[in-house]
């Protein structure tokens, strides 16, 4: 074989094989992205169905790697919503049906009370028994209904003193815990009604936490934009797991809880431009408002 020949052969296989790596290079690239696509488009298809349980799960380290992530990020939060749209329906319509026969059996209780006015203290006690079950039940009905309705907000000028004062003539209390009211004031534009429901559920947590002999102190702190508002009591420290879901749907520590106070509380507050915050040892739940609604 001549030198001409070999290099020819030589020139041909290179040639060849660079072909070859070519065709192999793009296969592999072109199948890498193209069934991430295919299944992308698949999944956004099942997810305009109203098809949420579907993830992307591109686990690669480009683009369609992010958007897999946030897709999928999305999608979660969408699969939450759903459920608690669910939720939320079912129980407004148990919320609707308890209301009524409670209703019915504080009636009848207030009416045993007037006809037997000379009872004996076991008597006593067993209606106190009923009014603290009615109390209860009629309160967690109330984190429901609070947390289902959304309604706009009813903006008026309103003294924050005369607003908590009120909220906390309304709360259930234990007679052994001190609440030290603001010694100053602050009118503030924002929805009395709503902020009674804040302040309520946050004063029957402090009072739960605070228990016996405990103390609940409640702050105004004026700055140029925003109000802070501070709940502090005596109550042990939140554990930190506790602290980082505590605003959530659902999520409840007490036996008897809905898991929804806390997460209207946060509701109601971000409607007015808000933040709520909290932080431990001692507790403080912070609520920020903005002064310009």
């Amino acid at each position: 074989m001549s030198n001409q020949e070999l290099v020819r052969n030589v020139i041909i296989i290179v040639l060849a094989s660079s072909v070859i790596s070519a065709v192999v290079m793009a296969f592999i690239i072109l199948n890498s992205v193209l069934n991430p696509l295919s299944k992308l488009e698949k999944v956004i298809q099942q997810f305009k169905e109203g098809d949420y349980a579907q993830r992307i799960d591109i686990d690669s380290k480009d683009e369609l790697g992010e958007f897999s992530k946030s897709f999928d990020t999305i999608r979660e939060i969408l699969v939450k919503k759903e459920k608690l749209k669910n939720i939320g329906e079912l129980a407004t319509r148990l919320a609707h049906d308890l209301r009524n026969p409670l209703a019915v059996i504080q009636g009848a209780v207030n009416l045993m009370k007037t006809d037997l006015p000379n009872t004996t203290e076991s008597i006593d006690k067993r209606f106190r028994m009923i009014d603290t079950a009615i109390i209860r039940m009629t309160h967690q009905i109330n984190d429901v209904m609070d947390f289902v309705r959304m309604s706009s907000l009813q903006i008026e000028t309103h003294s924050l003193l005369n607003l908590l004062g009120s909220s906390v003539s309304r709360t259930p209390k234990n007679n052994s815990v001190t609440i030290e009211l603001p010694e100053n004031d602050i009118n503030l534009r924002c929805d009395a009604h709503k902020l009674d429901i804040v302040f309520v559920n946050l004063l029957s947590n402090a009072i739960d936490a605070a228990k016996e002999n405990g103390t609940i102190k409640i702050r105004f702190i004026d700055e140029t934009s925003h109000v802070k508002i501070e709940f502090e009591d005596s109550g042990s420290p939140i554990p930190a797991n506790v602290l980082e879901e505590m605003f959530e749907p659902l999520f409840t520590t007490k036996q008897v809880g809905t898991g929804l106070g806390l997460a209207s509380c946060k509701n109601i507050v971000e409607q007015h431009r808000g933040e709520i915050s909290a932080k431990t040892n001692p507790t403080i739940i912070t609520l920020t408002l903005s002064k310009n609604l």
